[in-house]
């Protein structure tokens, strides 16, 4: 098999398999474009002995989810003492947690931010206006209110749905019953607050 049909044969793999691998801002055809990318960089390691449909498939499928764990947040602290709001041991003074937490927190609010980026809307020429852009003042301000806003949230969210709550913050689809589920208990806490008329 040559590199045109090993990529022809890849090509058909992803249009099957897309689809389970969209998340945030990568859409079906994102990850159809990664996919064939690994793909073209992994032909190299096909022997050509085993099964190339088999190879393809193994291959694209856990690329794809270092690619999904790569890019999106992640829930396990490295401190699980400071990730649950206690001190550890390790905490320097003046700090609230430890320099590990501290550093893996500030990694989830990168891929967050770049997990939840809004598209810049361009007018009828195809241009910018200034009405679409924010000062970085602004900017502060709202990823300050958002963060605030999600941990108060979340706080008074039952231990069954904090799972649910993280997973929709990270960008990842829930079924339609857990996401009903997630939604009554927000709408619940809504109400309690009276944000909700």
């Amino acid at each position: 098999m040559n590199k045109e049909e090993y990529l022809a044969l890849a090509r058909k793999i992803l249009e099957k398999i897309a689809h389970n691998y969209t998340f945030a801002h990568y859409e079906y055809d994102d990850i159809i474009q990664e996919g064939q990318m690994i793909a073209e960089k992994n032909y190299e390691n096909w022997d050509g002995v085993r099964c190339p449909e088999r190879f393809l498939f193994v291959n694209l499928s856990t690329r794809l989810k270092n690619l999904y764990r790569k890019e999106c947040c992640r829930n396990d602290s490295p401190c699980k003492v400071c990730k649950n709001g206690g001190s550890c041991d390790k905490v320097k003074e003046g700090n609230k947690h430890c320099d590990r937490h501290n550093k893996w927190q500030d990694t989830q609010n990168r891929r967050r931010n770049i997990v939840n980026m809004a598209p810049i809307k361009l007018n009828d020429n195809g241009e910018t206006s200034d009405e679409n852009f924010l000062t970085r003042k602004d900017i502060v301000t709202s990823s300050i209110e958002y963060d605030d806003f999600n941990e108060v949230i979340r706080g008074k969210l039952t231990d069954g749905a904090k799972p649910l709550f993280d997973k929709v913050i990270m960008g990842v689809k829930l079924s339609k019953a857990n996401l009903k589920k997630l939604q009554d208990e927000i709408s619940a806490i809504l109400e309690g607050m009276k944000i909700v008329h």
